[in-house]
């Protein structure tokens, strides 16, 4: 259900944590493809072939659960930035089209270190052109795209609302993200290279495990300006 005031948006949702985003239908032709949207096209990071299951000795698979989105237009227009947050979780996303990165710049969060992807579509027909990327802190990165990348038209990138993220975590959320884009094929990589997960504890691995799957919970069906 989607209710909605002047500048805040909430969107209540059950979706299992075990199963992969819905699909919608490419109207060009006709096929069904995962809703991960950035733009008005899909950037997708879900493996269809994922799935969880339980083996003996193991815990089931919990049912799914209701959660929030919530939305933060923050200059009351829909087509500009947005802040996105879910009920109970540490991090935060930030949604923005090239022509408001002035704005962007003003915001707490550019100061953050955090990863980000940036998107961009040459033609309909083509895939989006992705490039995916951390910083720390992440304006210093988008600053430099800004001057360097011509592509991209609109930038999503994750923080975390407590501090708690550093450069390594940053780092393995950034190598997890480029596989899964590498693994799907389902967009054009402006990435050079593939890095390799940095070395992290056991508890820190689990950590940005359980942040991974949050952000992707709220990656999806995000339709930036």
């Amino acid at each position: 259900m989607l209710c909605a005031a002047r500048n805040h948006c909430r969107w209540h949702a059950a979706v299992p944590t075990n199963v992969n985003p819905p699909t919608a239908t490419n109207h060009a032709d006709g096929k069904a493809l995962p809703v991960i949207r950035a733009l008005d096209y899909h950037v997708v990071f879900n493996m269809a072939s994922e799935k969880v299951t339980a083996t003996k000795g193991q815990f089931a698979t919990a049912p799914p659960r209701g959660f929030s989105i919530r939305f933060f237009l923050p200059d009351g227009t829909p087509d500009a930035m947005k802040i996105v947050e879910k009920s109970n979780w540490i991090g935060r996303a930030i949604v923005c089209p090239r022509g408001a990165f002035l704005d962007l710049k003003q915001r707490p969060e550019f100061r953050k270190t955090g990863v980000y992807v940036l998107i961009g579509q040459t033609s309909p027909d083509d895939p989006p052109t992705v490039y995916i990327g951390e910083g720390d802190p992440v304006g210093d990165r988008l600053t430099q795209h800004q001057k360097t990348k011509d592509f991209w038209t609109a930038a999503v990138f994750f923080t975390s609302k407590d501090d708690n993220l550093n450069t390594a975590h940053v780092q393995y959320l950034e190598a997890k993200l480029i596989a899964r884009a590498l693994e799907t094929k389902r967009c054009k990589l402006d990435n050079g290279n593939a890095p390799s997960l940095p070395s992290l504890s056991e508890a820190d691995i689990a950590d940005m495990e359980e942040f991974l799957a949050q952000m992707l919970l709220i990656y999806p069906d995000r339709k930036s300006p």
